[in-house]
């Protein structure tokens, strides 16, 4: 999607969480813009989790996750979405493969920040 819209002279910025395996803030892939938010090590947590076998999942559960994981990450992405969007003010936002994190971003966002900055149009796919 973000070659289509570079196509048609639209410049995409690629926003993403960084990982165990890449902690690069930012930097350009083929031409892109991309943006790594530190929202922690939840998404590093459910990789591990999702390479696991079977039994094992059995025991990592307890071990890799909290109840307040979602929450703590998702608060964490609203603070670094509302940087962003006031920043860039982006006139649409896609969203792909985002570990259901994303809605409970958006919804904090809108709850916590009285400044919230919208935008012309929100895109969900997964």
């Amino acid at each position: 999607m973000s070659r289509a819209l570079k196509n048609l002279n639209i410049e995409p910025i690629i926003l993403t969480q960084k990982t165990a395996s890449n902690q690069q803030k930012e930097e350009v892939i083929d031409g892109i813009k991309v943006l790594r938010f530190d929202c922690g090590d939840f998404v590093d947590r459910i990789q591990k989790f999702n390479n696991a076998s079977e039994e094992e999942k059995q025991t990592l559960t307890d071990k890799l996750f909290k109840p307040s994981d979602i929450e703590n990450t998702a608060m964490k992405l609203a603070k670094e979405f509302h940087l962003f969007i006031k920043e860039n003010k982006p006139k649409a936002i896609h969203v792909h493969n985002s570990y259901f994190i994303t809605p409970y971003a958006l919804y904090f966002l809108k709850q916590n920040h009285d400044t919230f900055p919208t935008t012309s149009f929100y895109f969900w796919s997964h």
